[in-house]
């Protein structure tokens, strides 16, 4: 008896220690919300359909966010070299609660995920599917 007692108080002990307790659940980032307003310019690698892994002949990629209210940001991007004469497209983005990760869909098609590396880095995955599909990591910084 006096066995069962000292096992039932060790049991009793640990609860009250809260060693049963439930984990903390993932809190929102408490450093506000991310500004990423401004330009950002970079490089990018990848992979196409048909052409199979490039690094785009070297081509920069610009991102310049015109506008964000929240978490919700706009502007366009645009490449340098070899496509110079493209007109930049429009995209929109939102941040993710956590302050860290970003989605963001563009005019013409496809989108991207990714990740604030900093509060000047950026690193975006963007994909298209369909028949000319492709994905391609863009590293970005801000200019």
């Amino acid at each position: 008896m006096k066995r069962v007692f000292i096992i039932l108080l060790l049991f009793l002990a640990a609860l009250l220690c809260g060693c049963t307790g439930v984990p903390p659940q993932d809190q929102p980032a408490t450093n506000g919300i991310p500004d990423l307003t401004g330009r950002w310019s970079g490089t990018m690698i990848g992979f196409e359909q048909g052409t199979g892994y490039t690094d785009y002949s070297g081509a920069m990629m610009f991102i310049d966010v015109t506008e964000q209210q929240g978490r919700i940001f706009s502007g366009t991007f645009s490449y340098g070299s070899p496509w110079e004469n493209d007109p930049p497209q429009e995209f929109a983005g939102v941040i993710d609660r956590n302050g860290r990760t970003l989605t963001v869909v563009e005019q013409d098609g496809g989108y991207s995920s990714g990740m604030i590396v900093s509060e000047n880095e950026i690193e975006l995955v963007y994909a298209e599917s369909g028949g000319n599909f492709s994905i391609a990591i863009d590293t970005l910084r801000r200019s």
